[in-house]
């Protein structure tokens, strides 16, 4: 190769190396600064609005969810920049755990209660007594909106009167959807929520006296610039009055943002849990679904394992529905169903005065519509491996199809019933996302033990309750599977 030739050669890889090098190197250079900020649900518009020119000119990423379980979040090292917690008490429990840098808390505006009503509605209480029919509440021992409820009832002297007509719910916006789908009568909701919202009205404006103040405040756990900038213009002036726009007060700035000595701590320390009740919940609504889902499953198997239809496909694929849809879907489906104005729902409530949505039976029809496709599942195969020339000769011996079925297709099949059985009910107990949704999550009445380990997990300080449950969790499926092992030997052994 001649020098020319070597020299050609030398410049064009000199322009390939230019080329790709300058993408490199801008490649390689320091991301821009992501700032994480855990919000409140009741409050995220409200600081997204404020945040809005920040955001054109910081990333800024947001994680919506409850007071308490930011808190739990960020004790367990969630990287967040700050916090915007709807209650204070969380924010005292950060700083006790020397997460908060000086002067890294400010109060930013406070919400009021009111009780509001479907806009439909038809349900009336006395002008100046509690409202009747189904009320519903947020959850007294995880959200700020239920504590300051259980105070502002105890207060108004309603606690008696709604006691058995309370349905609970998780958080504040649960509670607000009760009263747009209808499920309930009334509710008590921030005032924010219930501002500018065209499914609900409100009735009733609740003295913030007989209350503890629902606090909104700005926690900052990362005292880096990029972050304390965002902290500090949500706490100016301008953010501020975006707040009173939307409808909250505008708290005292000069405030200590510190609990005061006499308002009660969330349940941080350990404290006394009743385990059996959702024990004793999760067997009764695994046990109904699983003798209610028995009869149709069976024979629901039977008709897939020896049909030709051409519709065999289409059933089978909606009989395994609720294996691949996330469970909410199906729990926001069933609710669609049962609730109060659902094709179901509506009609047993208008002629038989009951209420199928947020019972324990809804929880065991979410539970038997999620375990269904196990049992189908199983018992086919287990049909499917009965010889047919059994069933034929049966036939021959003038046994009719029932009779068949019953003397010598089930007896065969039995292990795949039984099998499947034990998997239905061990996917009853475990049951969770449907469940919440259509049953919530009422102590004592639909809170299985899933939702009582979701619901315990979400306080900081309750990890010993969470470890029983779990503990008991695995006890029930282990002798689940014990006794289903036991089922199946007994019936070999015949």
């Amino acid at each position: 190769m001649d020098a020319s030739k070597v020299g050609r050669l030398l410049t064009l890889l000199a322009a390939i190396v230019a080329a790709v090098g300058a993408p490199v190197t801008h490649a390689t250079a320091d991301p821009p600064r992501v700032i994480r900020i855990g919000c409140a649900v009741s409050v995220i518009e409200a600081v997204e609005d404020c945040l809005r020119q920040a955001m054109a000119e910081t990333s800024i990423e947001f994680s919506a969810s409850a007071s308490a379980v930011l808190a739990g979040q960020a004790l367990a090292g969630a990287p967040f920049d700050l916090v915007v917690l709807a209650d204070e008490v969380w924010g005292d429990v950060l700083a006790d755990a020397g997460l908060v840098p000086p002067d890294g808390r400010r109060r930013l505006a406070a919400n009021r209660l009111v009780v509001v009503r479907p806009v439909d509605g038809h349900v009336d209480g006395p002008a100046f007594g509690p409202p009747a029919g189904r009320l519903g509440v947020a959850d007294q021992t995880r959200s700020p909106l239920g504590r300051a409820t259980r105070e502002a009832l105890a207060g108004l002297g309603w606690a008696d009167a709604i006691h058995d007509r309370r349905i609970v719910v998780e958080d504040a916006r649960a509670t607000l959807q009760l009263a747009e789908t209808g499920d309930v009568d009334a509710a008590v909701v921030y005032r924010t929520d219930a501002l500018g919202n065209h499914r609900v009205r409100m009735v009733r404006d609740i003295d913030p006296r007989h209350h503890d103040p629902v606090v909104v405040e700005a926690v900052l756990l990362d005292d880096s610039s990029a972050a304390r900038a965002v902290f500090e213009r949500l706490s100016g002036s301008s953010c501020l009055g975006r707040f009173e726009d939307r409808g909250f007060d505008i708290a005292d700035r000069t405030a200590a943002s510190a609990r005061s000595a006499s308002r009660p701590s969330p349940e941080v320390a350990p404290t006394d849990l009743d385990l059996w009740r959702p024990v004793r919940t999760s067997i009764r609504v695994a046990t109904v679904a699983v003798l209610a889902m028995l009869p149709p499953g069976v024979g629901l198997a039977w008709w897939l394992a020896r049909s030709r239809s051409r519709w065999t496909l289409v059933i089978e694929s909606l009989v395994a529905l609720p294996l691949v849809l996330p469970p909410v879907v199906v729990g926001y489906l069933l609710l669609r169903l049962l609730g109060r104005r659902g094709a179901v729902g509506g009609l047993w409530h208008e002629h038989l005065g009951v209420d199928l949505a947020f019972t324990w039976w809804a929880a065991a029809i979410a539970s038997a519509v999620m375990g269904l496709p196990l049992l189908v599942r199983s018992a086919r195969l287990g049909i499917e491996s009965v010889d047919r020339d059994l069933e034929r000769a049966a036939a021959n011996a003038g046994a009719g199809r029932w009779r068949t079925f019953r003397r010598v297709t089930l007896p065969l099949a039995a292990p795949g019933v039984i099998a499947g059985a034990t998997l239905a009910f061990a996917r009853c107990l475990g049951e969770f996302g449907a469940t919440i949704v259509v049953a919530g999550n009422l102590p004592g009445e639909t809170r299985t033990l899933a939702l009582a380990i979701w619901t315990e997990s979400r306080t900081p300080g309750r990890e010993s309750q969470v470890m029983l449950l779990v503990a008991v969790a695995i006890g029930l499926s282990v002798v689940a599977t014990l006794v289903s092992e036991w089922l199946l030997r007994r019936w070999r052994s015949r």
